[in-house]
């Protein structure tokens, strides 16, 4: 995977972390119904925002929420754009 790369599909699990010492789960994705769910593993420093660019409260993203995830050049996921809630 590339720095930039990007993957839309609907979350079937996250877990945003209870404290800010605690931190969040990886988030499971799955690109389309009949896909499998993929788990993506999330960098240290994650942006969550809407698809107007503004910052978002990570306990939002709950199953069913469509997102748009990108990556850094390790793979893992730096950015979680909410592309339609549930």
């Amino acid at each position: 995977m590339t720095t930039g790369a990007v993957m839309i599909g609907t979350v079937t699990a996250f877990n945003a972390g209870t404290r800010p010492i605690e931190p969040p789960s990886p988030i499971v994705v799955q690109s389309s119904p009949d896909a499998k769910p993929v788990s993506y593993m999330l960098a240290k420093k994650v942006r969550y925002g809407d698809k107007d660019g503004r910052a978002i409260d990570p306990h939002l993203i709950r199953p069913g929420t469509r997102v748009s995830l990108g990556f850094d050049r390790r793979g893992r996921v730096a950015r979680i754009i909410v592309v339609e809630r549930e």
